[in-house]
């Protein structure tokens, strides 16, 4: 089987092309391919699903597991199982974005960051452009920038 274009893989896209024009014609072009692969594997036999249920995806997996060779049966169940688990990541994001933001302004008491919290910073100051988000970023860049200095 191809490689699939999946619901995660477009989120993601869709989050880094924001104000990049060379990068929205990549996802755009995702988009398409994506839509492509849903006419080409469902159908009225295999509807695709737009609402999500536990046992819609127990019966796409069994399916796909009776019938191994059937290329459609196996990239219904691996798009669905990806909506799915996107679906329930979203659902959690807002805590992830709570311990990480707890877990970044220890760092910062402690004075033990790198520059993965920066990065990690940068992605939550993108994603949840909140002031206190903002700040946590510019006070790792800060003493990152304090680091370099005394290393010099």
């Amino acid at each position: 089987m191809d490689h699939l274009i999946t619901q995660s893989e477009l989120e993601k896209l869709q989050f880094s092309s924001r104000g990049n024009p060379s990068k929205l014609a990549v996802y755009s072009a995702a988009m398409r391919e994506y839509r492509v692969q849903l006419n080409d594997h469902f159908n009225e036999e295999h509807p695709f699903n737009k609402t999500f249920s536990e046992s819609h995806l127990e019966d796409l997996r069994a399916f796909a597991e009776d019938n191994p060779d059937d290329e459609s049966a196996q990239a219904r169940y691996a798009i669905q199982k990806d909506r799915y688990e996107t679906k329930e990541a979203n659902k959690t994001a807002h805590i992830d974005r709570r311990l990480l933001q707890s877990e970044l302004k220890n760092k910062i008491a402690a004075g033990e960051v790198t520059k993965t919290d920066l990065e990690r910073a940068a992605l939550l100051a993108k994603t949840n452009g909140s002031d206190d988000n903002k700040v946590l970023y510019a006070t790792i860049k800060k003493l990152l920038g304090e680091k370099c200095n005394e290393n010099a």
